[in-house]
C-alpha cells in the first residue's frame, strides 16, 4: 500500500519514484510523486494514459520529452501537461514533481513494476492488469497486447505455486 514517503525505483532505468500525495490522501482525485530520472536503460518507450492527465514541473536538470511527433527539452521551472490518451516518453537526468489525475491503480502499477523481485513475465502480466493505467503505443503496445494475457496466467500460476 502507498504511504507519503515510499520511494519504488524501477530497476529498468534507475528512475525513482516518491510518494509525496496518495490516492487515499485525496479521495482517489490525483497521485502526486516526486520523481528522478537516472537517464538509464536507453531510449523510453512512448506510451499513453487512456483515462489520465499527468502533469511534470521540473525542479533540477533536462526532462526529454516526445509528446506525440513533437520533441522538445524542459528545464528547471517548467511545467508539462499531458492530457489523458497522449502518447508521450520522458527521460533525462532530472528531477521533477510528477502528478497523475485521477490516481486509479497507479499506485499497484508503480509497486509491480519496481519490484526488484519480479521476472519478465510479472512485468509484462502487470503491464496488462493495468492496461486503464499504461499502455504501451507503436510496436512495444501491439506485441503487450499478443503476449500480455498469456504473461498474466502464466505469472499467475507461478505465483500460486
Amino acid at each position: 500500500m502507498a504511504r507519503r514517503g515510499l520511494t519504488h525505483t524501477d530497476p529498468t532505468t534507475g528512475q525513482t519514484m516518491t510518494f509525496t500525495r496518495t490516492a487515499a490522501d485525496t479521495g482517489g482525485a490525483l497521485l502526486e510523486l516526486e520523481t528522478t530520472f537516472a537517464g538509464k536503460g536507453g531510449r523510453p518507450q512512448m506510451h499513453r494514459h487512456p483515462g489520465q492527465a499527468e502533469r511534470f514541473e521540473v525542479l533540477d536538470g533536462a526532462l526529454e520529452v516526445r509528446l506525440g511527433r513533437k520533441r522538445r527539452t524542459l528545464r528547471a521551472g517548467e511545467v508539462l501537461d499531458v492530457p489523458a490518451g497522449t502518447p508521450h516518453a520522458i527521460g533525462g537526468i532530472a528531477s521533477a514533481r510528477w502528478e497523475v489525475r485521477p490516481a486509479l491503480q497507479t499506485e499497484a502499477f508503480l509497486a509491480a513494476i519496481c519490484d526488484p523481485h519480479a521476472r519478465p513475465a510479472e512485468r509484462l502480466a502487470a503491464a496488462w492488469r493495468h492496461r486503464a493505467e499504461f499502455r504501451l503505443t507503436g510496436p512495444a503496445g501491439l506485441l503487450l497486447g499478443l503476449v500480455g494475457r498469456f504473461a498474466a496466467g502464466v505469472a499467475g500460476l507461478s505465483r500460486a505455486r
